[in-house]
């Protein structure tokens, strides 16, 4: 196996992201809460987060992913999931089954997930990861405290 180039992952996962999305749902599927869930559903904000994840792999400059998009769209996700039943290892798990995806897609065309193309895609599902389980635990926190407060107030 050869190492992946920035420009060389980026373009395998535009090209196969169809595919990556598909492999990805059966892996979440497996997970207790996203079981019933529709294909629009599961894939949330993943498609836009694997075209974030390309644009990283292609700029020039050092930076994970642009921050505007990605904040947005991990905060919902992690949102979303809460609602939908989830518990905080299963939004993890999401995350980081997309990068085994990635992963396997990459070995599976020859190549091997290393230096800055594994540093850039790493820091993006990390940061994603991160964002999704802070607004998750926020959500939760606000749940518990509203059932702490609320028969009281209510007397």
């Amino acid at each position: 196996m050869r190492p992946t180039g920035q420009f060389e992952l980026a373009a395998l996962i535009r090209r196969h992201k169809d595919a990556l999305l598909w492999t990805w749902r059966q892996q979440v599927k497996q997970l207790p809460s996203a079981r019933t869930l529709d294909t629009p559903t599961l894939n949330d904000h993943i498609p836009q987060l694997l075209d974030e994840l390309s644009d990283a792999l292609e700029s020039r400059f050092n930076w994970a992913i642009p921050e505007a998009l990605a904040e947005g769209n991990a905060l919902i996700h992690g949102l979303k999931r809460f609602h939908e039943g989830y518990d905080i290892e299963e939004v993890v798990a999401e995350y980081n089954f997309l990068r085994g995806c990635i992963h396997h897609l990459a070995q599976n065309n020859g190549l091997s997930l290393e230096g800055e193309s594994l540093h850039r895609m790493n820091g993006s599902l990390d940061r994603a990861i991160g964002l999704a389980v802070q607004t998750y635990a926020t959500e939760r926190a606000l749940e518990i405290q509203k059932h702490r407060t609320g028969p009281s107030s209510a007397g």
